[in-house]
């Protein structure tokens, strides 16, 4: 049996609690990885599944924040950046020759990542906009005897650790974690966070930095009226 992966903002399609087989689990939940050592610690957020780290390879904060000027960039610019990503979060193993990333990798990279992020836009999500998006990866079911079920991939091992990240979507769904990855609705922002409120309606990376300039703007537009 052949599983394909879909996303679409919100989705909770369930893909049966299946996991991918691989040498150790996915973790699935882990620490968001910041593109600046000396970025504020009010931007870090301390939960996010690979979706989310993977996401914001893309940085497109471009505001000043104590101070300091946040410049967009795109960590994932060769692929180079690529396969230094995945072997830094865990997702590429060996030494063989074919777990070096080549630009057809970094391609379905980018096509993965513009597919989670849009999946991820709140404003997409309130307007009713978009829908399922296919991402380019089929799974097999494997049923096995003591073992029940898995998922797996036939891949090289880069295009095998972008199907980790794939995967890591409808897991998030599975677990309840999916509706809590959100995207800054601040244009100068859009950066992916982990919304850890209690009742999980936040809407900005922080209340103190965007939340507050979302207010200065606002009121600014007031007065001007």
């Amino acid at each position: 049996m052949v599983v394909g992966v879909g996303l679409g903002p919100r989705t909770q399609r369930q893909p049966g609690g299946f996991e991918v087989k691989r040498h150790r689990r996915i973790r699935h939940i882990d620490t968001l990885p910041t593109p600046h050592r000396t970025e504020p610690d009010h931007l870090r957020r301390p939960r996010a599944s690979h979706t989310g780290r993977f996401a914001n390879t893309e940085d497109r904060r471009g505001f000043v924040a104590h101070g300091r000027r946040l410049t967009g960039h795109d960590a994932l610019a060769t692929p180079g950046d690529l396969e230094r990503w995945l072997w830094e979060h865990d997702l590429l193993v060996g030494d063989a020759p074919d777990t070096k990333a080549h630009q057809g990798h970094l391609t379905r990279a980018h096509e993965l990542r513009t597919t989670l992020r849009a999946a991820l836009r709140q404003d997409a999500e309130d307007a009713g906009e978009g829908g399922d998006a296919a991402v380019g990866y089929s799974f097999h079911v494997t049923l096995a005897a003591g073992h029940g079920a898995h998922l797996t991939v036939a891949a090289d091992p880069v295009d095998t650790a972008l199907a980790h990240i794939v995967m890591s979507a409808p897991t998030a769904t599975v677990n309840g974690t999916w509706h809590r990855l959100r995207m800054c609705p601040a244009p100068d922002c859009q950066w992916v966070f982990y919304d850890n409120s209690r009742p999980g309606r936040a809407t900005w990376c922080s209340p103190q930095l965007c939340g507050n300039r979302a207010k200065t703007q606002a009121y600014r537009r007031r007065r001007s009226t």
